[in-house]
């Protein structure tokens, strides 16, 4: 049975599904275009309008759409949260970008999928994966040392993602759980 943590990671990943993005119209469409119950356009060329994550994707697939660069997730941003978790002490968790990772489960499913007509991307993917890698390791190891502790601060808390505060509970509970047994405190 998955644990409360991971139900709860699918749970954010739906509803990031279903989340309202900001496009911009890659060019003018004088139709209206019908991406399942939603409909949009008339578009002007370089027009920002608002959709569903799940629609976007189609309408970027179909080349009718991109996604604001600052609501995607690339290399260069995987790095400098990279940097930043690599600078904070083992007792401080820096704070992630909005939706960090469904958007790190995105951008490395795009680059995997990116290989299958351009195998010549295999190092960027790899490279991706490597830092998402050592992004998650770094932040399980603060989260762990957070749980064994009695509590957290509510300002070093702040800083968890949703999937992350998932865990850190889980953990917390687990841990105290685990202490009153091997002191046999009740």
């Amino acid at each position: 049975m998955p644990s409360k943590a991971c139900t709860a990671i699918k749970d954010l990943d739906e509803e990031f599904e279903n989340a309202i993005v900001r496009m911009t119209a890659n060019r003018a469409y004088e139709e209206r275009i019908k991406v399942g119950k939603t409909t949009i356009g008339p578009l002007e060329e370089g027009e920002e309008f608002e959709i569903r994550y799940w629609a976007g994707r189609e309408l970027a697939r179909l080349g009718i759409a991109r996604f604001r660069e600052d609501d995607k997730i690339d290399l260069v941003s995987l790095h400098k949260v990279h940097w930043m978790e690599m600078v904070q002490s083992g007792k401080q968790v820096s704070p992630l970008p909005d939706r960090f990772y469904p958007r790190v489960r995105r951008l490395l499913k795009e680059l995997s999928a990116a290989l299958k007509d351009n195998p010549s991307r295999v190092e960027e993917y790899e490279k991706a994966k490597r830092i998402a890698d050592d992004i998650l390791s770094c932040r399980m190891r603060k989260i762990v040392a957070l749980a064994a502790v009695q509590a957290a601060s509510g300002e070093i808390l702040k800083n968890l993602s949703r999937e992350e505060k998932e865990l850190y509970g889980e953990l917390f509970d687990t841990f105290g759980e685990w202490k009153k047994e091997v002191l046999q405190l009740e």
